[in-house]
């Protein structure tokens, strides 16, 4: 916790790193002593560094790729990090008021992130996830599953409440449906983003070997750790012989 605050102190004073505003700290369990303190403020600084670093040369490329593909409206990326206390290791991709794509790493995450390397291969995962148009593929998906389920319904003679219970079980289960593909393809395409942005993304690949196997069944979200270190493998193995 005295390493999260201490990242939290110095995100307020970089110029690049963009937050949303911060919570009250929760008080200190005891006092550091002045070393203590000086060791803290010192990772935390390097932490916040090496994303502003990431962001600056994760963002042209991204915005780049982004443009020539053609998928999404808007490629003007803004890196940000959530400076939520309580929040586990994690990074998302979501939209301001005006339709900006906003690339999320939680502060978690970024105490934890061992380089540059694995940092620019999150940004780029997420940022993927725009530039393919993930987020309206997978609403589009949803309901239109879901309404073609409500239709069934409805013809058998399903109550309004039956057929909107219908409509939102289906919505879900086809959401969690395209989300491993979905992932696969933020993956590679990432891989590539960190690759031309300078980075390794076998080394930030590296992130996965300290993740938690992801739920399995049906109900899984996300592919397992080793298939997704395989596919960047791949990846990489292409990108160097098209050098």
């Amino acid at each position: 916790m005295r390493f999260w605050s201490g990242l939290v102190l110095v995100l307020t004073v970089a110029g690049c790193v963009q937050t949303t505003a911060l919570p009250p700290l929760p008080p200190p369990t005891h006092q550091a002593t002045p070393a203590q303190s000086a060791q803290i403020s010192a990772e935390a600084r390097v932490k916040a560094q090496m994303f502003v670093d990431a962001a600056a040369k994760v963002a042209p490329v991204a915005t780049a790729l982004c443009r020539s593909k053609g998928i999404a409206q808007n490629c003007q990326f803004r890196f940000v990090i959530d400076p939520r206390l309580g929040l586990p290791r994690n990074a998302y991709q979501t939209l301001d008021n005006r339709g900006h794509p906003i690339i999320a790493l939680t502060l978690a995450l970024v105490a934890d992130a061992r380089d540059t390397d694995e940092i620019a291969f999150v940004m780029g995962h997420e940022a993927a996830h725009h530039i393919l148009g993930h987020l309206a593929l997978q609403d589009q998906n949803a309901r239109a599953a879901a309404q073609k389920a409500g239709d069934a319904a409805a013809a058998a003679g399903a109550s309004a409440e039956q057929v909107r219970k219908v409509q939102a079980q289906t919505a879900a289960k086809t959401t969690l449906g395209y989300s491993k593909s979905f992932e696969l393809q933020a993956d590679a395409l990432g891989a590539e983003i960190a690759y031309r942005a300078g980075f390794n993304p076998l080394r930030g690949a590296a992130f996965f070997d300290r993740l938690p196997e992801p739920h399995r069944g049906r109900h899984s979200t996300h592919p397992d750790n080793r298939t997704r270190k395989a596919l960047v493998a791949k990846v990489m193995a292409r990108l160097r012989r098209a050098r």
